[in-house]
């Protein structure tokens, strides 16, 4: 727990743990929370504190695990995200999950994380300003980690609060059917025009307050990097999404469990080759991918 301003403390994430996230506590005529995946060790900080209000940045379970433990509080999140925290059935058709998975791989994925439905009862939007007295934030749509993804500008205080754009070695995660890299890369952009103080991201371990347009632009390229060691796939006999996936061109080696972290892959690899192909850089037959021609990873533009 890390006291920001007057009434803004971190909830803090001392290290990347599923699925729990950084989250603030805004403390003011209005308390609220957002996003509301702490650890167990930092919720305890919220004993006995009223918690009227929730904003989620978007519908994935790390960043509103607790929604449930809060049924006097009220929830806001993207339109466009509520079918994910409405229903099991909701929140594995926005990975697919309702068709790659069985049974028992669908369980898995939603009890492993602890997953509860708890509908929201309001939405937020782009530009839309909510005030808790003397604290006030502005949503910003950052889409691209998924359609609907949602960060907040605390302008009084000079911070931006990114939730899924996440500077880090990993780089951009949009494994969702809804995920599109050139909205991420666009929310980038924005944010670097922000020129923001300081960011607090969902899953950094500390606030950036240095350099921060030079993490984003690393965190963006990583997104351009991939792209290029597609092309050599393709270039060098890859042309199904199966055969790119098994070359791990995003994660490098897969994690447990393998097979949602080979899902992922295949999802990423897929949204990559979209892209390509919207570029004019690539032509699917069926399900099989080609360079055009004349492209070769040696005359790549994709900046």
């Amino acid at each position: 727990m890390k006291k920001l301003f007057s009434h803004i403390t971190l909830l803090e994430l001392p290290h990347f743990l599923y699925p729990y996230c950084n989250c603030l506590w805004i403390e003011d005529e209005i308390n609220c929370l957002v996003d509301s995946s702490p650890t167990d060790k930092e919720r305890a900080h919220l004993k006995g504190k009223n918690v009227q209000l929730i904003i989620n940045s978007h519908g994935h379970i790390d960043h509103n695990r607790s929604n449930y433990l809060y049924p006097e509080a009220r929830v806001l999140l993207h339109e466009s995200n509520h079918y994910l925290v409405e229903s099991e059935e909701g929140y594995l058709k926005a990975f697919g999950f309702d068709r790659l998975l069985d049974e028992y791989g669908q369980r898995m994925y939603l009890e492993g994380p602890g997953y509860r439905p708890r509908p929201a009862d309001g939405t937020i939007e782009d530009g839309q300003v909510i005030s808790f007295g003397a604290t006030s934030l502005e949503v910003i749509h950052l889409p691209g980690h998924i359609y609907g993804h949602c960060g907040f500008l605390f302008p009084r205080e000079g911070f931006v609060f990114t939730a899924d754009i996440d500077p880090n070695r990993f780089g951009p995660w949009y494994g969702n059917l809804s995920s599109d890299i050139d909205d991420f890369i666009n929310s980038i952009n924005r944010l670097i025009k922000l020129q923001p103080e300081m960011l607090i991201s969902g899953h950094g371990l500390k606030p950036i307050i240095s350099g921060i347009k030079s993490s984003l632009i690393r965190f963006r390229d990583i997104m351009f990097q991939r792209e290029e060691e597609i092309v050599k796939l393709l270039y060098r006999g890859k042309h199904t999404v199966a055969e790119i996936a098994a070359e791990m061109p995003i994660y490098k080696r897969f994690l447990e469990p393998q097979r949602i972290f080979y899902l992922y892959e295949c999802i990423m690899d897929w949204k990559h080759l979209q892209r390509l192909e919207r570029l004019g850089r690539v032509q699917r037959q069926g399900d099989r991918y080609f360079l055009n021609h004349g492209i070769r990873p040696s005359n790549l533009n994709l900046g």
